[in-house]
């Protein structure tokens, strides 16, 4: 089963990084992102039901949505606003940016983006399918670390850039709200919060 996993994580990993060499070519340039996401979503869910596997993606009752939303909550209110004050001061103090609070050009749109073509895809990938088997042979928090760390690394081997090591960080709050659940409905909504802010940070400092 070990072997197995690694030759989807590389054959998935490896195809991403392929198209993404060949992104000038117009057709896939326009449809690089829909491809990707359902190379994440799909294998997973195909892997599992094949192998008949106990992986749990999404909560099977409200009560378990209920509590997987408290967590999310909670912990968006102890790590965002540590995160935007840091960053503020990061953005005035160190680079000496002024702060213009302004929204993002097409929000809704971004929102959906983000929710369906990165957030969701990338952690069924990582945290629904890849963690729990990395979990039956680490413990907790090693396979957050190292899960963490394959999150990371998997984005500079599709396109690298400097920054990537940073993703790690955010990673450890993904999986560990996967670990406390049990599903991914906490990590995507997470997700979804963290690259939103990241696009707003991008559009109010200047």
């Amino acid at each position: 089963m070990r072997r197995e996993a690694s030759l989807i994580f590389i054959l998935v990993i490896g195809s991403l990084s392929l198209l993404y060499r060949f992104r000038g070519i117009p057709w896939l340039s326009n449809n690089l992102s829909w491809i990707a996401a359902l190379l994440l979503f799909y294998i997973p869910i195909i892997h599992n039901r094949f192998r008949r596997l106990s992986l749990h993606f999404f909560e099977s009752n409200l009560r378990h949505l209920t509590a997987s939303l408290k967590i999310f909550f909670f912990t968006s209110l102890l790590i965002f606003p540590l995160f935007l004050i840091g960053n503020h001061l990061y953005q005035t103090v160190i680079w000496g940016h002024s702060f213009n609070p302004s929204l993002p050009e097409r929000l809704s749109s971004l929102l959906l983006l983000q929710v369906a073509l990165i957030a969701l895809p990338e952690e069924v990938f990582f945290r629904g399918w890849l963690q729990p088997l990395i979990r039956k042979h680490l413990p907790p928090f090693k396979t957050i670390a190292l899960t963490s760390f394959i999150f990371a690394f998997s984005h500079s081997v599709i396109a690298m850039q400097w920054w990537h090591f940073a993703i790690f960080f955010p990673g450890c709050v993904f999986g560990w709200l996967k670990e406390k659940t049990g599903t991914v409905t906490a990590s995507v909504l997470f997700h979804t919060v963290s690259n939103l802010l990241v696009a707003w940070i991008s559009s109010a400092y200047r």
